[in-house]
């Protein structure tokens, strides 16, 4: 008989593949994310994939959506100065079908500002409200008091890293879809849309690594 898991704390999320618990096939969910820039010079606007080259001052949008209610977790890493755990507004609230979030709202965006160099969006997914360190989903940590409302300019304005900063999540693999070295599972859509499913624990996550340069 198929063993369904009903806990869902962070130390319990965590666990679920090592204990060989599955999630029902009915409570998979859908994440999708469209990263959308805005360049600084052209003030264009377009959806990006992941991996994409941007400059000091484009700005950043996220916009996400979901198949079923689920709460959203995003942390912004630049491996210059560590991750920063961003206010979503859906960590104690999920968001539902249909609706669409946009970090940060309309018409604020991300500023990309100094020091450049390879940065990397997290995001997550869930059904169950997680308690705790998120930035554990990834297998790294987040300060606690390195925090940003999805109003805040991104790079120069963060606060100054840890004494002792964490390690860099592993690189990015090559190519655009499939499972990361992370264990990620993700796809892109011919509209430029990231596409994550939830796994046997329940999460559904989505990364995407961008460079910045002057």
């Amino acid at each position: 008989m198929k063993r369904v898991c009903t806990a869902w704390s962070l130390a319990s999320l965590l666990a679920l593949l090592a204990s060989g618990c599955q999630r029902d096939s009915h409570s998979y969910l859908t994440l999708s994310l469209e990263v959308e820039t805005a360049n600084s010079k052209t003030l264009g606007k377009d959806a990006i994939l992941p991996g994409a080259v941007l400059h000091t001052r484009d700005t950043l949008a996220l916009k996400l959506a979901v198949d079923k209610p689920a709460y959203i977790y995003v942390v912004s890493f630049p491996e210059a100065t560590g991750p920063v755990v961003v206010t979503t507004g859906h960590e104690a609230q999920p968001l539902k079908p249909g609706e669409l979030l946009r970090l940060p709202e309309e018409p604020l965006a991300f500023e990309l500002k100094p020091p450049v160099g390879n940065e990397t969006f997290f995001v997550a997914a869930t059904s169950q409200r997680i308690d705790g360190d998120i930035c554990r989903l990834w297998e790294f940590s987040c300060p606690a008091t390195r925090r940003a409302t999805g109003s805040a300019t991104r790079g120069g304005n963060d606060p100054p890293p840890a004494t002792t900063a964490p390690p860099p999540p592993p690189p990015p693999p090559k190519g655009l879809s499939g499972q990361t070295r992370d264990g990620i599972v993700q796809s892109v859509t011919t509209n430029r849309k990231v596409m994550a499913r939830s796994d046997q624990s329940g999460i559904a996550r989505i990364r995407f690594p961008y460079l910045q340069i002057p």
